[in-house]
């Protein structure tokens, strides 16, 4: 199913389809959104807690499609990306909140924890709207290794109630993602979009002639 599901986005050119299609990667990217509140209303209606793995797994999905999708259609913006990045916290936060509910003991330690990563990345949309007058949406590989290891450790948490190795991992790989990115602005001299690491922004500088 999914060779048959990459060959048909890998069909997808640009110009060769209608303006409805080229929708799509906005639509999925709002589709996870929506999630968000499809979680907290299966919560409250008391359906199975496998039911909500399968959420959890259908925002994985999405946030792998839009850009996909976007990439392929050649409409990648950076609205779209920030975007994505938007609605990324917001799914993410309502899932790990929807934890705190479901497994108040397991997340209880997490809490101090999980406030310094929403003072950070309060911190780094303020530092980067400031110099630039932008929404932040890095993209480097740290953050999309998070995002992964965050949905696989909230569908392991969510679905079957455990968290563990999984869901420490996941807040260490937050912090280690912010520290990316707190490093990407401090070495940037442009808008740092889907950058890969500090190390090649960095790097680029350096050639620039521009490092700090």
């Amino acid at each position: 199913m999914k060779s048959a599901l990459l060959e048909r986005i890998r069909g997808l050119s640009v110009g060769t389809h209608s303006p409805v299609l080229k929708l799509l990667p906005a639509a999925l990217t709002t589709y996870r959104i929506g999630l968000a509140a499809v979680l907290f209303g299966l919560i409250a209606s008391g359906w199975p807690r496998p039911l909500l793995s399968l959420i959890v797994l259908g925002a994985l999905l999405s946030d792998w499609l839009d850009g996909v999708i976007a990439r392929r259609l050649g409409i990648a913006t950076p609205w779209l990306r920030r975007y994505d990045v938007v609605a990324d916290i917001i799914f993410y936060l309502a899932a790990v909140i929807a934890a705190f509910l479901l497994e108040p003991e397991q997340m209880r330690p997490y809490g101090p924890w999980l406030a310094f990563l929403l003072a950070v990345e309060l911190l780094v949309q303020a530092w980067h709207y400031l110099r630039w007058g932008l929404a932040i949406a890095t993209h480097s590989w740290t953050c999309k290794a998070w995002s992964v290891v965050m949905a696989v450790s909230l569908t392991v948490l969510l679905g079957f109630g455990y968290g563990g190795c999984l869901l420490f991992t996941a807040f260490l790989l937050g912090s280690a993602a912010y520290v990316d990115v707190v490093l990407i602005l401090c070495f940037a001299r442009q808008v740092p979009l889907d950058t890969v690491s500090c190390w090649h922004v960095w790097r680029d500088a350096q050639r620039q002639g521009v490092a700090p």
